[in-house]
């Protein structure tokens, strides 16, 4: 069966225009609970991984650069690493980051089926974006069972991990349509819907390609923009990191009210049809097979595979059929 990837989105589009109650504003409520709420915990709240990245790759560079690294400077770099997450302010820091990771998964989750019963004509109150906190825990153990997965598949090489990936994609969905199964089973059940479907979905990913290209290519022009601009009325050599940050949110949200839901729309209702999809009742080894019952009424012959007439060798008549 062939999934039509330009009528997905094309219904899509026509869900966000006429959707009830608005889905921009639920996807905009959907954002400041999620990417909003994590970048304003960072500005107030150092977070110490990101202090780890920055350490790590100013080293990294170093060492790229064929500097020699001496011993002494081995040290340095491990104990500016283990700094980072070392005071009262680092703990707390690091525990508000994992904890609103967790929260994020929680509330992604409730998107995904804000976007099922939508897709499905059904109504989508607001409160559904938090409606799956009772399952929180199988939920956080779904994602970390598939990044586990996923990073096994990548030791091999990427590109089993890439196709990992895809494998597993419709998990959530599995378990939102099912809530009572395990995790393991909901990865089982994506395993088995994504056989042969992968080629799809990637195609999918990639003709959402320029939106995302242009919201980052927008954010980010915006962003040094307004860096140099302040560095010019500020007379200082760095802008204020915060007002950056903030504005650099607001473009990448301006495009995502609209595009978080085209996106989750189009891959619900891609889950959606490959779940109507017609398949074989598994056959078990060893299981009685249903009998098989012998047609009423005896099909037509094809008048196409009719036996050639007989005709005896001495007949005149016979011209044409032995020729």
């Amino acid at each position: 069966m062939y999934i039509n990837r330009l009528e997905l989105k094309r219904r899509a589009k026509q869900l966000i225009r006429s959707g009830s109650p608005n889905p921009m504003m639920i996807a905009l409520i959907f954002l400041l609970a999620t990417t909003w709420l994590s970048a304003v915990l960072d500005l107030v709240v150092e977070n110490p991984l990101n202090k780890f990245t920055e350490v790590y790759t100013q080293w990294s560079q170093m060492m790229s650069a064929g500097d020699s690294i001496s011993p002494a400077m081995m040290d340095a770099m491990k104990q500016q690493m283990m700094g980072c997450f070392q005071g009262t302010e680092a703990v707390v820091g690091l525990l508000l980051a994992v904890l609103v990771s967790l929260y994020s998964l929680v509330v992604q989750m409730g998107y995904y089926s804000h976007s099922l019963q939508k897709v499905r004509g059904e109504e989508t109150p607001i409160g559904e974006l938090f409606a799956w906190f009772g399952m929180a825990g199988k939920i956080i153990w779904l994602q970390i069972l598939r990044l586990i997965f996923i990073y096994l598949w990548c030791l091999l090489f990427l590109i089993p991990g890439i196709i990992a990936m895809y494998r597993y994609r419709m998990a959530d969905y599995c378990l939102l349509d099912d809530p009572d199964i395990s995790a393991l089973e909901a990865i089982r059940r994506s395993k088995a819907m994504m056989k042969g479907r992968k080629a799809d979905l990637f195609s999918m990913d990639l003709s959402f390609f320029g939106w995302l290209f242009l919201e980052m290519f927008t954010a980010s022009f915006v962003g040094m923009f307004v860096q140099g601009l302040l560095q010019g009325l500020l007379g200082a050599e760095t802008a204020p990191v915060m007002v950056v940050t903030l504005v650099s949110l607001l473009v990448t949200t301006a495009f995502s009210v609209y595009l978080v839901p085209y996106m989750h729309y189009s891959y619900a209702g891609y889950y959606q049809q490959l779940k109507e999809m017609p398949k074989a009742p598994p056959v078990y080894p060893g299981a009685p097979q249903p009998p098989v019952v012998p047609p009423t009424n005896p099909p037509r012959q094809d008048p196409w595979d009719r036996a050639e007439p007989e005709h005896p060798k001495d007949d005149s008549d016979n011209e044409g059929w032995n020729q």
